[in-house]
């Protein structure tokens, strides 16, 4: 749906998938208040910026609360892959963010994850993820029953789990099958069903167009313990 004014943009919002916002960066910083307001209002969704090529090299746009950026002249061109981009990391680069600032963390638990939750594809076991942190597993281990076990059932293999099928969620398309998704998030399609059941409590088929939302809601809320310090919603990408 094609919106011209900002206001029905804004009340047509939460029924998106997908956020599209399309004019210029403003001197005024208009343009980038918005996005701003967007991207708190509604963590979940990807943000694309439709914009003109800046002469600055793109220093304008460098710091704009949008996933991805194209074009006005590669729009035609760039668009559909563009939004399939700020889908799989929209969310992943602001859970990133906010564990990079989770103060209640320790430092080698709280980079681990937090380089976890930005790696492509993401780690797919606590081995991995101790790998990205050149440490050995029972150190994020152990970290992690001192600083999260004991206000959560939440386990790590269940966060690693989830980064996994976020990625997947956020690469599926309606007009690709759900081995792609996997293909492109490291892991086995059989191992996404598993983890859509064990997580999401959801069938893979009930997790994507309008079913990303609840994936979304089931994650934030078995994994909020990680975001006291940071909230998702005030977290900007990248």
């Amino acid at each position: 749906r094609v919106v011209t004014d900002w206001s029905t943009f804004e009340r047509e919002a939460p029924n998106a998938g997908v956020l599209a916002v399309v004019g210029p960066i403003d001197d005024a910083g208009i343009m980038a208040a918005r996005l701003r307001g967007l991207r708190i209002n509604h963590p979940a969704h990807a943000l694309v910026l439709v914009t003109e090529r800046p002469r600055d090299g793109g220093l304008a746009v460098a710091g704009v609360a949008a996933d991805a950026v194209v074009w006005y002249d590669r729009v035609e061109r760039e668009f559909r892959a563009t939004v399939d981009a700020a889908r799989a990391t929209s969310l992943l680069n602001r859970v990133a963010h906010a564990l990079a600032y989770a103060a209640r963390l320790p430092p080698r638990l709280r980079s681990a994850l937090s380089t976890a939750a930005r790696t492509v594809p993401p780690p797919a076991s606590v081995v991995e993820v101790a790998a990205l942190a050149h440490c050995h597993r029972a150190t994020l281990g152990t970290q992690w029953r001192h600083a999260v076990a004991q206000q959560s059932s939440l386990r790590l293999e269940d966060f690693v789990g989830w980064l996994v099928l976020l990625h997947a969620v956020g690469r599926k398309r309606c007009d690709r099958k759900w081995e792609v998704a996997a293909v492109e998030s490291g892991v086995h399609v059989q191992t996404l069903r598993r983890l859509a059941r064990r997580l999401a409590c959801c069938r893979l088929v009930e997790a994507e167009g309008a079913g990303r939302r609840l994936v979304y809601e089931r994650f934030r809320r078995d994994c909020g313990v990680l975001f006291t310090d940071t909230p998702l919603g005030d977290a900007t990408a990248g």
